[in-house]
């Protein structure tokens, strides 16, 4: 059983969220209003973080590191959206501000 969930339970868990983070992300760049593009630029980069992921998982390189590092890139700039897209209301000192130290 073991064996089983290794080889076939936990990649198709990276593929499937992958695809449904993608999917989700695909909803909400297909929108006009800017606070729902800004979120789903965020989710298309969480999609590309975990696809990277997916491929680390899949393919089990040597240098799992490296391949972990470079899936945090496209996360981490996620939060750059997500704080764009939080932050849209605001007056333009109080979001600088909070983009700064976001």
């Amino acid at each position: 059983m073991e064996n089983f969930v290794g080889h076939y339970m936990v990649p198709l868990f990276f593929i499937i969220g992958t695809l449904a983070i993608l999917f989700l992300a695909s909803k909400f760049l297909s929108q006009k209003n800017s606070v729902l593009r800004n979120f789903g630029i965020g989710l298309a980069l969480y999609g590309a973080a975990f696809a990277i992921w997916s491929v680390a998982v899949i393919a089990k390189p040597n240098n799992l590191d490296a391949i972990t590092t470079i899936g945090v890139i496209p996360f981490a700039a996620a939060h750059w959206f997500y704080l764009l897209a939080g932050t849209e209301k605001l007056k333009a000192s109080s979001k600088s501000l909070v983009m700064m130290l976001g």
